[in-house]
């Protein structure tokens, strides 16, 4: 497991800002939510961390698993249900979470650029060779956006340099003023 993880995160950061897949407006939307998720991060934890730049890595995807959602506050505050079934159908179909928030946006790079948080390969080999025990390593996908527009799902990872960590699924609403908010909360991984 550990070598799977490692090899995912060790995949290279191209520079590219808009996948063939997607259309570049569905591209800035996804960023958007993705770079709401990369912004809690870095704003809430007091470990430093390395935003790895793994592209098409399958531990990301939505798979057909019933999750078992956490609400957050924000969830319990406004009466935000978690992801139905059919969301969780939609979703799967348009499971861009197997893509690299870093990688495929700008936003997200320039961000962390601006906030001095070490991004990409060379930075996570860095950490590895070192054995750096006080760094976390994070992967944080690009967003998978409901049909609606108001509804999205991000895949978080994130573990130490000996390979202890977990994964999680996050699904996200708009709030009335249009910010992404983490809703629910469910468990992916761990080891």
């Amino acid at each position: 497991m550990l070598g799977y993880v490692l090899a995912a995160t060790l995949q290279s950061m191209a520079p590219h800002d808009r996948l063939p897949l997607l259309r570049a407006d569905a591209t800035q939307k996804a960023c958007a939510a993705s770079l709401s998720v990369v912004q809690s991060m870095v704003e809430a934890v007091d470990t430093p961390l390395i935003f790895s730049g793994w592209d098409g890595a399958k531990t990301s995807e939505i798979s057909n698993s019933i999750y078992n959602w956490s609400p957050t506050q924000y969830a319990k505050g406004n009466g935000t249900a978690s992801p139905s079934r059919s969301m969780m159908s939609e979703f799967k179909n348009r499971d861009y979470t197997r893509y690299s928030a870093v990688v495929n946006c700008l936003s997200v790079r320039t961000f962390l650029k601006n906030r001095r948080v070490r991004f990409g390969k060379v930075e996570v080999t860095k950490a590895i060779d070192a054995k750096d025990q006080d760094v976390m390593i994070v992967d944080v996908s690009l967003a998978a956006l409901y049909s609606t527009g108001q509804h999205a799902l991000v895949t978080r990872g994130q573990f130490g340099t000996f390979g202890q960590g977990g994964g999680w699924v996050l699904a996200l609403v708009r709030d009335r003023s249009g910010h992404w908010q983490e809703a629910h909360v469910a468990p992916t991984w761990m080891s």
